[in-house]
Formats: structure tokens, C-alpha cells, sequence
């Protein structure tokens, strides 16, 4: 069994893990979507719903752009995250169980620049 999170804005996957309130968690039995849920964690810190997502017994995490921050905390937890996905919820639930899910990407992971007038840039 797997359980697989994807961050919601509306029926899309949200631009940016630390922006939604809102997760689909499905839940993966033999190749197939055996449940879904909505879990609302609006009003609920950041990094607390890091934690939360790890309480649900997710162990994936398809996201469009994710903060280096929650990266971390999330693969710490063993929670294999799978970056770059954009557009609507169930196409890319349906692209992963056919296993032709490619990670982009992930946003939040490029140079940055630095200085005042951007002189030099540093990859972080």
C-alpha cells in the first residue's frame, strides 16, 4: 500500500508546497486508487503540516515547486518526493500509476542571485 499527498488549488496541483491548505491523499492498492481524501490543514504552520503529511502515513509527495526547507524535512521523514508536476490532480495521479510520471525541475532549487545588482550567482 502506498499513500501518495499532492498539494491542492482547486483541482490542481498548487504552484508551491508551502502555499496550499488543502492535500489529496490517495491511497494506492495494486496499481489501483483504492481511496481518496481531502486534508484540509488550513490555519496549521508550515512545517507542522510536514509533519502531519508523515502522521497520515504519506510516503510520496507529487508537488510542483517545493522549498528547499520542506525538501529536507519531508525526506528526512522518508517521504519520496517527486518535484515539477503541474496541472490538474487526477491527470497526474494517472500519469504516475502508468509510470511515465517525469519530475521536472523543482522550483525553489535554482540560481539565485546575489548582491545588490545581481552581480554573481550561487546555486543553493
Amino acid at each position: 500500500m502506498k499513500k501518495i499527498a499532492l498539494p491542492k488549488l482547486g483541482e490542481r496541483i498548487a504552484p508551491r508546497l508551502g502555499i496550499s491548505h488543502e492535500f489529496m491523499i490517495a491511497v494506492i492498492e495494486q496499481g489501483e486508487v483504492d481511496q481518496r481524501k481531502t486534508l484540509d490543514l488550513s490555519g496549521v504552520p508550515p512545517l507542522l503540516k510536514m509533519r502531519r503529511l508523515r502522521e497520515e502515513g504519506v510516503n510520496i509527495l507529487i508537488c510542483a515547486g517545493i522549498e528547499r526547507m520542506f525538501w529536507g524535512y519531508l525526506t528526512g521523514f522518508g517521504i519520496q518526493v517527486i518535484p515539477g508536476i503541474t496541472g490538474p490532480i487526477d491527470k497526474a495521479l494517472d500519469r504516475y500509476l502508468l509510470g511515465n510520471l517525469t519530475p521536472g525541475p523543482a522550483p525553489g532549487f535554482g540560481p539565485r542571485v546575489r548582491g545588490r545588482h545581481g552581480r554573481g550567482r550561487r546555486w543553493y
